[in-house]
């Protein structure tokens, strides 16, 4: 798919900003975020036995790929995201011991993972085309965030994670939102769905990360990446996430001179001692990003 076609669009018609219906529809998801009762898609266990693995002290190849190979339709789509061109195999992979031994267990973990969650937050009726937006946000935040690990340091498993799952509540609150339309017959505009997502990702993203029994970086992630100095731990993988975030926006939706000159001055860069320069040879892997993003 080229890069234009992952770009998010905007409609050419103007759409109605209000239904009427706002308020009624934002006091019943009030209700159910306050109360813990939105429903949360559950974890498929394999992803579930794949985080568990990648950050256990036990984790090695031979297990990994026992349990990936356990799963015929999941290792299929691991190979075909692995042999792809996106992630530059010297020769053809024919295994999928062969393809942990070039990518390495954590690389493997995070695609199984993704390909493994992706069905469950894809499935959200008459709304696939946004929430698959959603995803290829959520997939480009995790690939730049394992780029910035690298830059950085840093462990890029764990980064990637919190990059693919720093908005997760986006996509479960469409749900809601649109679960309460359709039971009360009250439709809502794109911006007043974008209104209740906006509002209510993060306490619904902290329902995700306790349901699915994720690490603890990826809670204080979901509840801190817009103002990481307010991290109560990790303030640097957190401010890190932000940033991919702005990188993932660039690259998706707005790759104007103005968007990159905003990037190249972003204080979230500056204070993990990104300078200009760094930036600028971050920018020049977009194309590889959005390689990778395609292959899921």
């Amino acid at each position: 798919m080229p890069a234009a076609e992952l770009k998010m669009q905007t409609p050419a018609s103007k759409r109605p900003e209000h239904s009427g219906n706002y308020e009624f529809i934002h006091e019943l998801v009030t209700t159910l975020v306050e109360s813990g009762q939105v429903d949360v898609p559950v974890l498929p266990e394999v992803a579930a036995r794949v985080v568990a693995l990648a950050n256990s002290h036990e984790a090695d190849t031979q297990r990994l790929g026992k349990l990936i190979t356990a799963d015929p339709a999941l290792a299929s789509h691991v190979m075909r995201v692995a042999a792809s061109a996106a992630y530059m195999p010297n020769s053809p992979l024919s295994s999928l011991q062969q393809a942990i031994t070039w990518l390495g267990l954590a690389e493997v973990a995070n695609i199984a993972f993704t390909v493994a969650v992706q069905g469950k937050v894809l499935n959200v009726p008459d709304q696939r085309s946004e929430v698959l937006a959603m995803w290829r946000e959520a997939v480009c935040a995790g690939v730049w965030a394992r780029e910035l690990a690298g830059l950085l340091h840093s462990d890029p498993g764990g980064l990637y994670l919190c990059g693919l799952l720093h908005e997760i509540g986006k996509p479960i609150v469409l749900q809601a939102a649109m679960d309460a339309s359709r039971r009360t017959r009250t439709p809502l505009t794109l911006k007043e769905r974008a209104r209740l997502m906006n509002e209510f990702k993060v306490a619904v993203g902290a329902q995700v990360v306790r349901d699915w029994n994720l690490p603890e970086a990826v809670a204080i992630v979901v509840r801190h990446w817009q103002q990481p100095a307010s991290a109560p731990a990790r303030q640097r993988e957190t401010a890190m996430i932000a940033l991919a975030h702005r990188l993932s926006e660039y690259a998706l939706n707005d790759d104007s001179d103005l968007a990159r000159s905003a990037l190249l001055a972003d204080e979230n860069a500056a204070g993990l001692g990104i300078d200009e320069a760094g930036m600028k040879g971050l920018l020049n892997r977009t194309e590889r990003v959005l390689a990778q993003v395609r292959t899921y």
